[in-house]
């Protein structure tokens, strides 16, 4: 199975040297991460968003993952909660 979805954009990153950052907000009781791709060499000079809210940094770190991973079709698997 591939990995989480955090770890399957570093491990991308790894392999093609891509750039990524994740940016945090608190907003209210919740959390807003904003994930940026940047260098992703099948797609020279675009830059991928991604976004995810939650209760807690993790969970909306993986959810900004997730949407990065939706964008370039990157195969993930989350966990049962």
């Amino acid at each position: 199975l591939p990995n989480n979805p955090v770890n399957a954009i570093e491990d991308l990153c790894k392999q093609v040297a891509t750039s990524i950052e994740y940016k945090f907000n608190k907003n209210g009781s919740n959390f807003e991460c904003i994930v940026s791709l940047k260098d992703f060499k099948p797609f020279p000079g675009k830059i991928f968003l991604g976004k995810g809210v939650g209760l807690k940094k993790k969970e909306a770190k993986v959810l900004a993952a997730v949407n990065i991973c939706d964008q370039i079709y990157l195969p993930h698997h989350m966990k049962d909660h």
